[in-house]
């Protein structure tokens, strides 16, 4: 399904840009919003993203989007274009914008995750992940964010679920240096399932209970919380828990 676009459907955008709108003053709008917009879709928040994006899809003969908010119209795409991210990515490259390359690989990774197939289409991407959390200039928010798709490749992809917890710990690690809460708990979440697979179910229980507090914050995006819902679901089967498995997938 796409995205709901309809003004009254969504949510309300920040004072400064309203402000912004009110003024026409749409170039300034959109320089503000490709650098928080970006940081918002590091995090998973969508559903902010995608209100003040509409403002200016809608204003008349604006030209042709700058490479960071071509980024960020794709990212809320149903299917992101591959083809489209790869030259996004060299741009992004050429110009030294590694903060927006890290959105282009992941989104290239969250793309093929999300179709669960072909997953030969990843390796030119997972190295660039590679690279991209090499480069020091990265801010701790966007290598927080590639870890994401570094570990879940790891697993699903090369099936090393002990270099994906290793992954996922150093994500987390970066996500409590960015101060990212969704993302400290996406990786916490992370930890745990992969944990759950190696059978170290100590680990598990104890990921999972660092990360109850942040999983019930009314903020939180919903991914971050589905992931950690899921993964204490198949904790609570482990001990015969059924009644409660059931309650939270009815919740989910």
């Amino acid at each position: 399904m796409a995205p709901n676009l309809n003004a009254s459907s969504l949510p309300p955008i920040g004072k400064k840009y309203r402000d912004l709108i009110q003024k026409e003053t749409f170039d300034a709008y959109e320089e503000i919003l490709t650098q928080e917009g970006l940081q918002w879709f590091f995090e998973f928040r969508i559903p902010r993203l995608i209100p003040h994006l509409v403002p200016l899809m809608q204003v008349p003969g604006r030209g042709r989007p700058s490479p960071r908010l071509q980024l960020l119209l794709q990212a809320i795409e149903n299917s992101a274009d591959l083809q489209r991210l790869d030259s996004l990515y060299r741009v992004f490259l050429d110009r030294k914008d590694f903060e927006a390359a890290a959105g282009a690989a992941g989104l290239a990774l969250n793309r093929i995750w999300d179709a669960g197939k072909d997953f030969d289409l990843a390796s030119v991407w997972w190295e660039r992940t590679i690279r991209l959390i090499e480069e020091a200039s990265l801010t701790r928010l966007a290598r927080a964010f590639l870890y994401v798709w570094k570990a879940a490749l790891t697993t699903v992809w090369r099936g090393q679920v002990g270099a994906s917890i290793k992954a996922s710990e150093e994500g987390l690690a970066e996500a409590r240096s960015a101060g990212s809460r969704p993302l400290e708990l996406y990786h916490m979440a992370g930890i745990a399932l992969s944990a759950y697979h190696a059978t170290d179910i100590s680990k598990m229980e104890f990921y999972l209970i660092e990360g109850q507090p942040l999983s019930e914050l009314d903020d939180m995006p919903l991914v971050c919380t589905i992931l950690y819902r899921m993964t204490l679901t198949l904790h609570l089967m482990c001990n015969g828990r059924y009644a409660e498995c059931l309650e939270i997938l009815n919740s989910i």
